[in-house]
């Protein structure tokens, strides 16, 4: 409490949309989000049941998650969860429950780079709220790939496949709901290769959760 009192004096919040003082989302901000008309769309024939998101990738959420990830703002990963905390209470979303969440890894390289890895801050306060076990390094990413907003969809697939492995205790995904916690969505092409190596796994269900879709 001290400790964030101190980082409130020194580095007052402002909010991502406007710069106002005091709160990261001010109610005129975060009313300009556009959320998602229905929780969740669900995917046919691919690893990847579907995919649970918030929000479309626009301004004032884009910003948020770029200051997020590339400008090193951590303490934005908690109004951020708390959009995916209160998008998760949808009663249409009742058939999570139970479920585990694994944060997309980052690889090794890239994370001691950024200096955390956005989609564990995010699972962690899913975890902490709505009491769902999280799976930390059991999913990783052992191939440095391209950044992926640097591509193309087919260019994508290419560059992602085979990029993660899974090395943890296939008993503990075994028969389980997974949810696949990210910040953006665009093709899904990440999200479904983990999908891919989940399944293989042993994993009954495998959802992608992100706060927005581009």
């Amino acid at each position: 409490m001290v400790f964030d009192f101190i980082l409130d004096f020194l580095f007052p919040k402002k909010c991502v949309g406007c710069g106002k003082e005091g709160t990261w989302f001010c109610p005129a901000c975060l009313s300009k989000i556009s959320f998602c008309e229905v929780p969740f769309v669900r995917l046919g024939g691919f690893s990847l049941e579907g995919l649970i998101a918030v929000a479309y990738f626009q301004d004032p959420l884009k910003e948020a998650i770029h200051a997020l990830k590339y400008d090193g703002v951590r303490e934005l990963s908690k109004p951020l969860s708390e959009l995916l905390i209160k998008h998760l209470k949808d009663e249409r979303l009742q058939f999570i429950k139970g479920s585990i969440l694994i944060p997309m890894p980052l690889h090794k390289k890239r994370e001691l780079q950024r200096g955390f890895n956005q989609a564990v801050l995010l699972a962690e306060e899913i975890g902490k709220k709505l009491n769902l076990k999280i799976l930390e390094n059991v999913l990783v990413k052992a191939k440095n790939t391209a950044p992926q907003m640097e591509l193309k969809k087919e260019e994508r697939r290419k560059n992602i496949k085979g990029a993660f492995a899974f090395v943890g205790d296939k008993k503990t995904v075994k028969g389980k709901i997974i949810l696949l916690v990210d910040d953006v969505a665009t093709t899904g092409s990440t999200l479904t290769e983990c999908a891919k190596v989940l399944k293989r796994a042993g994993a009954k269900a495998i959802w992608g959760l992100v706060l927005a879709k581009d």
